[in-house]
């Protein structure tokens, strides 16, 4: 996995779920209307756990 890709994958985790007719402008990560969906908690916490482990073994450059 590329930095570029992990950058991207951290960035878009808290936004897990597709936007709905009542959230389709869920505002940017550092704005007032931003609103955390928090299902993504657990897989944002299990791709930093991965990210750990690849890192360790080596895996990641």
């Amino acid at each position: 996995m590329s930095n570029n890709s992990l950058r991207l994958a951290f960035s878009t985790r808290s936004r897990y779920n597709p936007p709905t007719p009542a959230s389709r402008h869920p505002g940017g990560l550092h704005e007032a209307t931003f609103n955390l969906d928090e299902n993504a908690l657990p897989i944002g916490a299990a791709m930093l756990a991965e990210t750990a482990l690849r890192f360790v073994r080596g895996e990641l450059k």
